[in-house]
């Protein structure tokens, strides 16, 4: 089986800015690629906006995991590569087992 990423290629990155909106701060995550002419934004998140919203560290941590999604996928599709490429055990192996 052929394993390929159809969406924006890697690396990530995450843009953070720090904001203030009545008296409350709020952090805002842009996610985007890196590449420097012409970046293709992936998505954005808030932390500590409201109580609907998770705080600005746990907003980063999630920011942070989605930028890595390209990696991680990459090593998922190595890993599956990998595991199809493994022999059977061999006979002798079996039948050690049997006896």
């Amino acid at each position: 089986m052929n394993y390929e990423f159809k969406g924006t290629p890697g690396p990530w990155m995450v843009k953070t800015e720090e904001a203030e909106l009545e008296g409350r701060e709020f952090s805002r995550f842009d996610i985007s690629d890196t590449h420097e002419d012409d970046r293709t934004p992936i998505c954005s998140g808030y932390g500590n906006l409201s109580d609907l919203f998770a705080s600005k560290e746990q907003s980063s941590a999630n920011a942070h995991l989605i930028a890595a999604a390209p990696d991680l996928l990459q090593l998922a599709i190595t890993y599956l590569a990998d595991l199809q490429n493994i022999e059977p055990e061999s006979d002798a192996r079996n039948n050690r087992i049997s006896q």
